[in-house]
């Protein structure tokens, strides 16, 4: 059996959608921002309902490069619209459904699992864990990444697969699997299809993704009612708290108005935010700190206060970051969000496995 792998190539231009972890002949759809509204008047608020554990993002390789931090994944930027990006980290050794290698020009789409840790970051940066390569004989396949239950169904509800004694069944890596596929995080390829609901098919290929049975928590969830379809996209922290863990923090380079400077490590505080030393950071950005032992608070610059377990203030209004500062080993960490919502600098963000902290053109 041949293994596909991912080859590093170089690159150029335009394309996507993000969509749920079906992918159908290759064609991925999304409501545009101003229609997402409709999804959510269609359904009543709190209704439960059935959701793939994955979801796929497609566009265009625009450029792909090894990260020395991971030496076993690639580092892959996606244009996924006319002004955005996403980024994709693509272990190297990562079976491929359709071509033999992705390189710069390539339509892929990327898989990512939902319910893994998410980290507030900018652009978009997503662990993959099956990947499509377009090609012209994707006609006739279909894609369906998700968690399969006891009756092989999928969690959405969307697909039941029948293997058959044709059906290739393989791991991420290539190679021949003879385990159970019940309660397993699948990638299935497949062509013709039942109208049923849900659809029955005998698949060409299963890719199994978690070989340890996956146990599942809770099927059911509840719609949020977001008043503004635009806020849903746009929103800060709506936005960026979609957004996987993506590498190492603590092995990450600090990078402040261009200059690398060494400062103890980064950490992930309640699996979703990353902590950055504050002085140091601070102080290459031109601020003066000032450290307050009878109080443990901490000036910074002329207008902003903060205090060790407690609130940050900027110009007297009290600015919430869902985190308070900590102190560890003597000292001060804040969110890395801070430098961009307290302090007011255009960048503060993991990007190309880099903490980047600086005033340049805004991030976004």
């Amino acid at each position: 059996m041949k293994k596909n792998k991912i080859t590093a190539g170089l690159l150029s231009a335009s394309i996507l959608a993000l969509s749920a972890g079906t992918t159908f002949a290759s064609e991925v759809e999304l409501l545009p921002p101003d229609q997402l509204h409709v999804i959510y008047e269609a359904v009543p608020i709190s209704a439960p309902l059935h959701q793939s554990h994955f979801n796929g993002v497609r566009g265009e390789v625009k450029e792909i490069k090894e990260l020395s931090h991971l030496e076993d994944t690639l580092f892959a930027t996606i244009q996924v619209s006319e002004d955005q990006i996403v980024h994709m980290y693509i272990p190297k050794n990562l079976h491929v459904i359709g071509s033999d290698k992705i390189e710069v020009g390539a339509i892929i789409t990327g898989y990512y699992d939902v319910n893994k840790p998410m980290l507030m970051i900018y652009p978009p940066q997503y662990n993959i864990e099956a990947v499509h390569v377009e090609g012209a004989a994707d006609e006739m396949i279909n894609i369906k990444v998700d968690l399969f239950n006891e009756d092989l169904v999928s969690a959405d509800h969307s697909l039941k697969i029948m293997p058959s004694d044709e059906t290739v069944i393989i791991t991420q890596d290539g190679n021949v699997y003879e385990g159970e596929l019940i309660n397993r995080h699948l990638a299935v390829v497949y062509g013709i299809s039942t109208k049923s609901l849900p659809a029955q098919t005998a698949p060409t290929k299963i890719i199994v993704l978690t070989e340890e049975e996956v146990e599942l928590e809770n099927e059911g969830v509840e719609l949020i009612d977001y008043p503004d379809s635009s806020e849903l996209i746009r929103d800060d922290i709506a936005y960026e708290n979609h957004i996987p863990i993506m590498g190492d923090v603590s092995k990450m380079d600090y990078i402040v108005e261009n200059n690398e400077i060494i400062l103890p490590s980064a950490y992930i505080k309640d699996e979703s935010t990353v902590m950055v030393p504050l002085r140091g950071i601070a102080e290459e950005l031109g601020l003066d700190v000032k450290w307050d032992p009878a109080t443990k608070s901490i000036t910074v610059g002329s207008d902003i206060n903060l205090s060790i377990g407690g609130q940050y203030t900027s110009n007297g209004a009290i600015v919430d970051l869902g985190t308070a500062p900590e102190l560890l080993d003597g000292t001060t960490y804040v969110p890395l969000s801070f430098f961009r919502k307290v302090a007011h600098f255009n960048n503060a963000y993991v990007f190309e496995g880099q903490i980047v902290i600086d005033n340049g053109e805004k991030m976004e």
